[in-house]
């Protein structure tokens, strides 16, 4: 954090708009709602809607990354991005109706195409040119400010805060009489008056030492501030967006009246306003703009993944040491030697591989061919579990050692990898490779079944004086069981679940 004694300069950073806007979004949005005879909110979760979102989104993230400069706060850069996302959509929405007003003439036709893409482009320069202009600004300046605040907020025991502005002759005046304002970090001031205070508005807050600079009264600068700030478009910004890491005012009109409350009141909210349909097409569009970024991120830094699936079935942060672990796996190894068993058998069907990945568990899953297998990594106690809940192959498959190769396999790598304890659950397998490496390899070992029900299905299997009977030494096929409603529970207690700790 800077400490300023100088009292004159302000340090702002003020890039103006490159205008590299593409109309081609808002041009195919507009196709849209022609060729659909008006606006639905829906729309915005189309590809052509959500495209015109974006497109608004990548200007705003420009003016954030030049605001926050090389090392951003994570959370403020997050949460700053997410206000910057809901703007877009709003603001898109805003745009959007009004695109339909044009739709028709003043007799309610529906005008030539050509006739109504000419008129809206006047729209379109307001929104994405003229206003987009100066939005893109707000966002740079209240970026830049929203990265000062934290430090601001960690120093204030030694530090107070002084109100500056531009000091040239662009300076508006209800600004310039707050030039100097020097008040402690958590005085109420602050909370309506942190720059930026209105459209266009260069003024910024700077950190000096309490003993540097006499502390004005507090309610007399608010009330001075109070004289100067009486239009709507002045109140709207009596906020202190860096200190709630925001861009944009929450009265802002794009904006829906009480938005942010409905979740908590329910007032605000009526699904029938084509703002709260609005509203909930961009959140839904919003967190899936983030879980498709972190999926991206996820997958750029796992070994091999490229043919992989990658899903994420939580809110919460994942596991930083199973998300440790899961950067350990070598994905291609393991779809490598799958499908070089297969290719051994002259077997040439398709698999499908995927990870889905929790807080504190990650499935690993491979179906969708002639392989089903489920396997749980699972951070517990300090130790990574490593669970095979099943492992399937096709019937006409099985008696190849298909199964069990894999099964060797998985337990060597699991153990390569640093598992520390692996727990079979041959339960839901209901395969050969479970019979012979999880401590049921014959008709002796699973004998321990005290159901009746099971016991009959084994000794029909292994009964000599039957044509079809078995030798005792050989596997048995769980299958026949778990073709039963009341396997499962019986199978759980049975020499059929088995744990290595290594």
């Amino acid at each position: 954090m800077t400490i300023d004694n100088g009292g004159e300069t302000v340090n702002l950073i003020h890039v103006d708009f490159d205008d590299d806007f593409d109309d081609s979004y808002y041009e195919q949005a507009a196709e849209q709602i022609y060729d659909s005879g008006g606006y639905n909110p829906e729309m915005l979760s189309t590809q052509k809607g959500s495209a015109l979102i974006n497109e608004t989104f990548r200007v705003f993230n420009t003016a954030i990354d030049k605001g926050l400069g090389e090392e951003p706060d994570p959370a403020v850069s997050a949460a700053l991005r997410e206000n910057a996302f809901i703007f877009s959509g709003f603001k898109t929405h805003a745009e959007l109706e009004q695109v339909s007003q044009m739709l028709t003439d003043e007799k309610g036709n529906i005008k030539p195409f050509n006739e109504f893409l000419n008129d809206i482009q006047s729209i379109n320069k307001d929104y994405n040119h003229n206003y987009l202009r100066t939005e893109y600004n707000q966002a740079l300046q209240a970026a830049q400010m929203a990265g000062k605040w934290a430090d601001f907020e960690k120093n204030k025991n030694f530090i107070n805060l002084q109100y500056r502005t531009a000091n040239d002759e662009r300076v508006r005046a209800s600004h310039r009489i707050l030039h100097g304002t020097t008040l402690p970090v958590d005085d109420p001031f602050w909370k309506q008056y942190t720059p930026p205070n209105g459209w266009g508005c260069r003024c910024t807050v700077v950190a000096v030492l309490k003993d540097d600079y006499p502390v004005q009264d507090s309610h007399g600068s608010i009330a001075k501030a109070e004289s100067c700030f009486k239009t709507p478009k002045e109140k709207m910004f009596k906020e202190n967006l860096a200190e709630k890491k925001r861009l944009f005012p929450s009265k802002h009109p794009y904006l829906p009246k009480g938005c942010g409350e409905c979740g908590k009141t329910l007032l605000a909210y009526n699904p029938k306003r084509l703002i709260c349909k609005a509203c909930g097409a961009i959140r839904k569009l919003f967190k899936k703009e983030c879980e498709s970024k972190k999926i991206a991120q996820i997958k750029g830094e796992l070994k091999g993944a490229e043919n992989w699936d990658v899903i994420l079935n939580t809110k919460e942060e994942i596991d930083l040491k199973l998300m440790g672990f899961i950067k350990k796996i070598d994905f291609a190894k393991i779809e490598n030697f799958i499908l070089d068993n297969l290719k051994s058998l002259n077997i040439n069907e398709t698999q499908k591989f995927s990870l889905r990945i929790q807080n504190k568990k990650a499935a690993l899953i491979v179906n969708k061919g002639p392989i089903k297998l489920l396997i749980h990594y699972i951070y517990d106690k300090g130790i990574i579990v490593n669970k095979l809940d099943s492992i399937r192959v096709t019937e006409k498959y099985q008696r190849k050692g298909i199964g069990s190769n894999i099964t060797k396999f998985l337990i060597a790598n699991a153990k390569q990898l640093g598992v520390s304890k692996i727990t079979f659950l041959a339960d839901k397998a209901g395969g050969y490779a479970w019979a012979s490496i999880a401590n049921a390899k014959n008709r002796k070992s699973i004998m321990n079944i005290t159901d009746e029900r099971a016991i009959k299905i084994i000794d029909d299997y292994y009964d000599d004086s039957k044509e079809n009977g078995h030798k005792k030494e050989e596997p048995f096929p769980m299958r026949l069981l778990l073709e039963k409603n009341w396997s499962e529970d019986i199978l759980s207690k049975s020499s059929w679940f088995a744990e290595i700790i290594f």
